[in-house]
């Protein structure tokens, strides 16, 4: 088969499942084995046959750990049932302005650093590499344990980036007790009695606030 050399074919196994990995002009299509490209035709013209959503655009680039940043993602082939993530993170509000064109906001992350922007349909994604960055240096990777008892506090250690000694650690809203600084990556704490259920986890240090979404659950 004569395919012209504008993307690149590579074929994976996963489990049973047999797929075909279309790296076009920087963006990556996950395209089921049966969804070949035809002969002799660009990346593009086979994106355009198959209806695949395609991000081509974004802005602005980059937006703080809290979310909340509004994007504008310009493409094609967009619809309303997409799905849109930044990283592995579900976009918030996605609200479609036209098949070229949508826009979102940001998901609270953990950790600062690049969250590509991915669309997906029928079971098709696109990534537009560099299209997104979480800015900052303080973030909230984990929390050990994950779990502890509702209505009563709890030991915990917490692990991220940008601690400090006046750093202030959250866990749904209220403050934790008896905070003890290991180093920037690593402060020990009482998370607060709490009624059952999942809550976040802030580390709040100088003007930057980091948010673990789910990061913490009182049984």
């Amino acid at each position: 088969m004569s395919i012209n050399n504008d993307f690149s074919i590579r074929k994976i196994i996963l489990g049973a499942i047999a797929l075909i990995l279309l790296v076009a002009g920087g963006a990556l299509y996950v395209v089921h084995a049966r969804s070949t490209c035809r002969a002799g035709e660009t990346a593009t013209q086979c994106a355009s046959r198959h209806g695949w959503p395609t991000v081509v655009d974004t802005a602005p680039l980059e937006g703080g750990l809290q979310g909340g940043t509004l994007v504008t993602v310009s493409g094609k082939n967009f619809t309303k049932n997409m799905q849109v993530t930044f990283g592995d993170l579900p976009a918030r509000n996605v609200k479609l302005i036209s098949s070229t064109k949508f826009i979102a906001y940001t998901p609270p992350s953990a950790v600062p650093g690049a969250a590509f922007v991915t669309v997906s349909l029928k079971g098709q994604s696109n990534t537009l590499p560099a299209s997104f960055r979480y800015a900052g240096t303080v973030g909230v990777r984990k929390v050990e344990p994950a779990v502890g008892p509702a209505g009563t506090t709890t030991d915990v250690t917490i692990y991220g980036s940008g601690f400090a000694k006046d750093s202030v650690i959250l866990f749904g809203g209220t403050q934790v007790k008896n905070l003890v600084f290991i180093d920037t990556n690593t402060v020990k704490a009482q998370a607060p009695a709490h009624a059952p259920g999942v809550v976040d986890v802030d580390n709040i240090t100088g003007d930057e606030d980091a948010v673990l979404p789910d990061g913490f659950t009182y049984q």
